[in-house]
């Protein structure tokens, strides 16, 4: 995923600044990984609500309204 690998590039680079003690540079690189976890958290979510609808379609084509109402 394109995502994580951007966050680990970034966490590196973050990890590098803090150990030479360039904090100047830490706050650009904490606002990038905030936007890289905000998208990553994003893609889950809405993946989750695809899985959601999917099984609701099933369940209703099912007539099986227990589970319609589960999922």
């Amino acid at each position: 995923m394109v995502v994580e690998e951007r966050i680990e590039a970034v966490q590196k680079q973050l990890d590098d600044a803090l150990q030479r003690k360039a904090f100047a540079e830490c706050g650009q690189m904490q606002e990038t990984m905030d936007d890289l976890l905000s998208k990553r958290d994003e893609g889950g979510l809405s993946k989750v609500v695809e899985e959601a609808e999917v099984e609701l379609a099933v369940a209703e084509e099912k007539r099986d309204f227990t589970g319609a109402a589960e999922a």
